[in-house]
């Protein structure tokens, strides 16, 4: 009965103690968010990307988006590519969010994570929401980055 009661008040500790970790993550998340959206560029107006560049910030949040979803659909282990293997892909995806055609621009040379590239690709095909119009997408993807996965 006592080692009943012990494992009871375990189990309930660490669910408080779970919870007031879930609690200070999302308290430090709050706090994040409003510490940056205090930042503010030294100067209004300013442009996004490159200075000569052609795009917009709707084009640049679209390219961050499909990024990072086929960085989510992306899985490969570190251990199967020595160095930091880098390939080059262009994408173009309609106003949908559907797939119409990809290729690689330059591959890596490592043919294990160019593969890992195209399966995630392939994963993408639908993206979960529209794109603010049809857009052609050149994305360079590398090791070291896509290890890092937000």
């Amino acid at each position: 009965m006592a080692l009943r009661l012990k494992k009871m008040r375990a189990a309930q500790e660490k669910k408080a103690s779970e919870q007031a970790r879930k609690d200070r993550i999302a308290a430090l998340k709050a706090d994040a968010l409003a510490e940056s959206s205090k930042v503010r560029s030294p100067i209004a107006d300013a442009p996004v990307g490159m200075a000569d560049g052609t795009g917009n910030e709707a084009g640049v949040s679209a390219f961050a988006f499909v990024r990072e979803f086929i960085q989510q659909q992306w899985s490969f282990s570190k251990y199967q590519a020595a160095g930091n293997p880098e390939a080059e892909m262009q994408l173009f995806y309609n106003a949908a969010g559907t797939l119409l055609h990809y290729k690689f621009v330059k591959k890596s040379g490592n043919s294990a994570f160019d593969e890992s590239l195209t399966r995630a690709i392939v994963k993408s095909k639908q993206l979960p929401q529209e794109l603010p119009e049809a857009m052609p997408f050149e994305i360079v993807f590398n090791l070291k980055d896509m290890l890092a996965k937000p």
